[in-house]
């Protein structure tokens, strides 16, 4: 007996077990990770009887900071508007408010006002399915159930996820987590109103995921149809922290029928990091856009690849 204590006292002094230690459930903590210079990027869109609106919307965690004895997780919040004037936030995220997971319940907090208090619980990770929870920061009932804990499918891969609903007869609202990703999905539609924020990319320990890039897509240069596929070396190049590459698609073969064209960057070692263009495209000249603010400095590829042509060229990101 003395020597499994003498085990446990030297386990306690090395190790630096406590009680928020022992209790911190890691599986629930990984669907929200939260960690220093993670990033999410989302298609978001609006709308209502007044007005819409469409955008891509940035979250990245910047650092840590103690608020009233706890720990957050400091957001940066970036926007670039792609139609409209309206927009909406979802449960999770609304501009830079800072987060934190409890270590005890493992309920994910929200810095802003509820209940005459400074932070509020958007979601409870650690959640059975049916299970409920108080949450704030929803305009229809103050409870959320996990509903639905089936596969989501994105970036090629199907992750284990956890949806919470709340709903009425005006309407619900629907958040979804993937363990190892975060927040993947939120949907709000109340009376008049339908908000939507779909993932796009994002960056999580240091793993890059679908597309992180805040350009809006490319631009037909010209209509004029060109003679010969050419893939134009990116302009500028160096470049810091966006650069343009420009494209001809010529008619395919002796049909007029349009062709699927993909234009994909490339890490130095091959991994995927970004598709700036995957669609049917008509004969023409075109121009796309990267940003690369989220990225490290490095040789970058791109391949476009239209019909039976593909072509890469190397570009150089410096910071």
């Amino acid at each position: 007996m003395r020597r499994i204590c003498k085990i446990l006292l030297i386990a306690f002094v090395l190790f630096g077990i406590d009680k928020n230690t022992a209790a911190w459930d890691s599986t629930a903590a990984k669907y929200m990770p939260l960690q220093v210079g993670n990033v999410w990027v989302y298609s978001s869109s609006f709308s209502s009887f007044y007005g819409s609106g469409s955008s891509f919307k940035r979250y990245s965690i910047s650092g840590k900071q103690i608020i009233n004895g706890r720990v957050y997780h400091i957001l940066n919040f970036t926007q670039v508007n792609i139609s409209g004037t309206y927009s909406c936030g979802s449960r999770l995220f609304t501009g830079s408010y800072a987060i934190r997971i409890d270590s005890v319940s493992m309920n994910l907090y929200k810095q802003s006002e509820c209940n005459s208090s400074s932070e509020g619980i958007v979601d409870s990770l650690a959640s059975g399915i049916g299970d409920t929870s108080l949450t704030c920061f929803i305009v229809i009932g103050a409870k959320t159930v996990l509903s639905d804990t089936s596969d989501y499918f994105i970036f090629d891969t199907y992750f284990n996820a956890k949806k919470f609903t709340s709903e009425n007869g005006n309407g619900g609202i629907a958040q979804t987590y993937l363990e190892g990703i975060g927040l993947a999905r939120y949907y709000f539609s109340v009376s008049n109103e339908i908000c939507n924020h779909v993932l796009k990319g994002c960056i999580i320990n240091g793993v890059v995921y679908g597309d992180t890039s805040m350009i809006v897509g490319i631009s037909q240069l010209s209509t004029e149809i060109p003679k010969t596929f050419e893939l134009s070396q990116n302009y500028p190049n160096p470049f810091n922290p966006v650069t343009k590459i420009k494209f001809n698609i010529p008619q395919y073969e002796t049909t007029h029928r349009v062709v699927s064209t993909s234009l994909i960057i490339y890490d130095a070692i091959g991994k995927e990091v970004a598709i700036l263009v995957n669609q049917q495209l008509q004969p023409g000249t075109y121009e796309a856009y990267w940003d690369a603010s989220v990225y490290p400095s490095g040789v970058y590829y791109y391949r476009l690849q239209s019909g039976t042509f593909t072509e890469t060229k190397k570009m150089l990101l410096i910071k």
